[in-house]
């Protein structure tokens, strides 16, 4: 089971009804109470480039951040949680390979995805749970309920702060010149080349969304492979995975 502060639910809504029909994320703060159950305390936002369907964390910035956070927090860190706009709630192949990533270095992850119903007003969520077995093989709990519980000892937040927050931390990508699809530390640079910003060869605009990304066929892309084979140029992220393992 997983419960999570009133206060953090309503946290979630303000900082996604501020990017409006484009993606956030962050971490999730907790802990597993000796019950079992997993308590979502909180969640954060990192400086971050973000467009209507997918959102980057650079590295530096990653790095900023362990630097720069108290160690208790860091401590505290059980997950990552992102919007997907308008979309439906689903995991794409860049959030299920990135919730893998987390649950190998730190053996456990909660990762929450939301969707907006009446311009955030209300929301759609989807949890899931993942943890490593002795044998180090991934068991993955999906569709997980989520409790939302009274502030006992609960976050308490200024809308006008999170709003500034946003401001600060949050960057437009513009959605037809580069196209990033990142969890937290699975970068995967779809539809064109990152120098060039050239089309690459062997895709094609998904013509379920017309090229905007915002449908699950081309996985929040707005590109689909000609050869209609589910794999995307990705890149070696093995220096990235050390950065984040003193994070998870």
């Amino acid at each position: 089971m997983v419960e999570m502060y009133e206060n953090v639910e309503k946290k979630i809504k303000t900082y996604c009804s501020e990017v409006g029909d484009t993606e956030i994320g962050g971490l999730i703060i907790g802990e597993i109470k000796k019950d079992g159950v997993i308590l979502i305390e909180d969640i954060i936002i990192l400086k971050q480039k973000k467009t209507g369907c997918s959102f980057e964390v650079r590295d530096e910035d990653m790095m900023d951040f362990t630097k720069n956070c108290d160690s208790k927090t860091l401590g505290k860190i059980i997950g990552w949680w992102h919007s997907h706009a308008t979309m439906n709630c689903f995991w794409s192949g860049v959030d299920e390979e990135c919730t893998k990533r987390l649950c190998k270095l730190s053996g456990f992850c909660v990762a929450v995805v939301v969707s907006s119903q009446k311009k955030w007003k209300s929301f759609n969520y989807r949890c899931m749970v993942m943890m490593k077995n002795k044998n180090d093989i991934l068991i993955n709990c999906d569709n997980v309920d989520i409790d939302t519980i009274e502030n006992l000892a609960g976050i308490r937040f200024s809308k006008k702060k999170l709003k500034q927050e946003v401001d600060e931390k949050v960057e437009d990508i513009p959605m037809f010149t580069k196209r990033f699809a990142r969890g937290m530390h699975n970068f995967v640079t779809y539809g064109f080349d990152e120098e060039e910003e050239q089309p690459l060869t062997g895709y094609k605009v998904c013509k379920t969304c017309s090229g905007n990304g915002l449908c699950p066929k081309c996985e929040g892309s707005g590109f689909v492979p000609i050869d209609n084979k589910k794999t995307s140029p990705t890149k070696d992220k093995t220096e990235e995975l050390e950065i984040f393992s003193g994070v998870f």
